[in-house]
């Protein structure tokens, strides 16, 4: 499995990736990390984190987007997930009919 691949199984678990330098963050579903994903994660950090920096960052959550066709909200991109939670809240807040 590539790095790539790795964060899209990640994704698709509801779990966002992002970086800070060294530092490698994994936000979701404790549920959605098994130990052997969570290993694997481990083992693969810098390789993680090389990639995660080379994909394009949600303007939402800051994690890195393995999607194929981003969203994007106010011209910047996002997670769909992102997108339709921030369309959401503006709806709310009549931002938006």
């Amino acid at each position: 499995m590539t790095a790539v691949e790795l964060l899209a199984e990640l994704a698709r678990g509801g779990v966002a990736v992002a970086c800070d330098g060294a530092t490698l963050f994994l936000r979701g579903p404790r549920t959605r990390l098994d130990a052997a994903l969570l290993a694997e994660c481990r083992r693969r950090k810098a390789e993680l984190i090389a990639t995660a920096t080379r994909l394009p960052m949600c303007c939402i959550c800051a994690a890195s987007i393995v999607e194929r066709l981003p969203a994007s909200w106010g011209g910047e991109p996002c997670h769909h997930a992102c997108g339709e939670v921030a369309f959401g809240a503006a709806k709310v807040a009549r931002r938006y009919g």
